[in-house]
């Protein structure tokens, strides 16, 4: 996995391949209507109805050996059915109350000068309890095999073990959904590359144009190394091409006599973001997914984008705006990820450190935001939608971005996990090769003069 860290300007002309694409997360994540008079628990119900039969298999086959081997069967029952001392398997949501977890009940009680909030970078607490929670019942959780620092919200498992003294259910062994493996690479004659760079944090201090420029010289062919830059075939900017400085709103709580001549902050940002698109569009085809903090909704999954933003870009056919999550087929190779609020919000209300740890854990419970919607907030869905966050099948490559550090990582079923860095902190992006799913990190910060 070697880092390309030194570039040198390239005079021959760019040539690329030309490769197949197909958006296969358009009708999942993107909506034309949206009601907001609809019940959040529906989508509870949804995703344990989607994820309970995959469950139930992986149930059986661990009952059928044990029962192979010790002689006893073990049940596979609704949470409903526990009883005391009895060896079960039940199948159901993990649910976490957390006593420190933000509450809007306790956001009103502070208005009234009551307890006051601390708001904090994590939630957990040795209070921190889990449950299990079915279409019947939820039934509280013990077991040092589930400890409740390492779950989060909304995972749907199958769960082994028996009702304790204590009324709990002591669990032995967790176990997820039996998810299909991804769909084999297709044979590609010759290298193919993804670019995926996220966290550009236009606007805000730490991006020097003169790494952006690098960056837009590298993906254009005009800087090598040329054997990876004319074999670019799609490039994705994946989430806060603007930095925080697109959520200020200081502005809208000033008179309106005192903002009569300013400028929003995200104007220039959007324009020289807009700027950069162009570039890259002239030379391969762009995807932007929006992030935490670009101008769209706060609500996952966030719509695309409006084009209307990209005078400029929005003028090529090679320009498109997407949806976050986002999925696609480019060249046959399944692509799934997240601008990373997903791996954030775990992160907040879990003991979970470890970006490519918590990567793994949505890719095997088969849900790419388990915590929507109960902390990360996201649309209502009614009944007769299906759950836009549960991966109906396994990607290939499977990433998160926004992240601190680039990781990589490679599964049993040759799937390419990613961490994608924040390229405002790191000047770091990353290059996926579709022929074999190799990956490296390029790394600008040693191609100017006197850096």
């Amino acid at each position: 996995m070697p880092a390309v860290s030194r570039m040198v300007v390239v005079d021959e002309p760019l040539t690329r391949p030309r490769s197949e694409y197909e958006d296969l997360g358009k009708e999942k994540y993107e909506f034309k209507d949206v009601s907001f008079n609809v019940q959040y628990v529906h989508l509870y119900k949804i995703r344990l109805a989607a994820l309970q039969p995959l469950v139930e298999k992986t149930l059986k086959s661990v009952c059928d050996a044990n029962e192979k081997e010790n002689g006893s069967s073990v049940p596979i029952i609704s949470v409903s059915q526990i009883r005391p001392g009895v060896r079960v398997a039940v199948i159901g949501t993990i649910q976490k109350r957390q006593t420190l977890k933000p509450s809007i009940l306790k956001e009103v009680s502070e208005e009234h000068n009551l307890e006051p909030i601390a708001h904090r970078d994590n939630y957990t607490d040795e209070s921190d309890e889990l449950f299990v929670e079915d279409d019947t019942q939820s039934f509280a959780l013990s077991g040092d095999v589930i400890k409740p620092e390492m779950y989060c919200n909304g995972l749907v498992v199958g769960l082994i073990g028996a009702e304790d003294s204590d009324g709990q259910f002591c669990v032995e062994s967790v176990h997820y959904p039996s998810l299909d493996p991804p769909r084999e690479l297709p044979p590609l004659e010759d290298d193919r590359y993804l670019l995926i760079v996220s966290g550009l944090n236009l606007g805000d201090a730490a991006v020097e144009q003169a790494y952006l420029e690098i960056l837009s010289e590298f993906i254009t062919g005009d800087l090598g190394p040329i054997d990876i830059s004319k074999k670019i075939v799609r490039m994705i900017v994946a989430g806060n091409g603007l930095g925080a400085v697109a959520k200020d709103r200081s502005l809208y709580n000033q008179a309106r006599y005192l903002s009569r001549k300013a400028v929003v902050p995200s104007v220039m940002p959007l324009k020289q973001l807009d700027g950069f698109l162009q570039q890259m569009c002239a030379s391969c085809d762009v995807d932007v997914m929006p992030g935490d903090n670009d101008p769209g909704t706060a609500f996952m999954p966030q719509q695309p984008l409006h084009k209307c933003m990209f005078p400029l870009s929005s003028r090529f056919s090679t320009f498109s705006t997407v949806s976050n999550p986002y999925e696609c087929a480019i060249d046959g190779v399944h692509v799934a990820g997240c601008s990373g609020q997903n791996v954030t919000d775990i992160k907040k209300f879990t003991a979970l450190t470890d970006d490519i740890e918590i990567l793994k854990l949505t890719l095997k419970s088969g849900i790419i935001c388990p915590t929507a919607p109960d902390t990360l907030p996201c649309y209502p869905f009614s009944k007769t939608r299906t759950d836009p966050f549960v991966l109906s099948k396994q990607p290939n490559v499977y990433f998160s971005a926004n992240c601190k550090a680039f990781r990589s990582e490679k599964n049993d079923h040759n799937q390419l996990l990613l961490c994608i860095p924040e390229f405002s902190s790191t000047l770091e992006l990353v290059a996926v090769n579709l022929k074999n799913l190799e990956v490296m990190p390029i790394n600008l910060s040693h191609n100017l003069p006197g850096v």
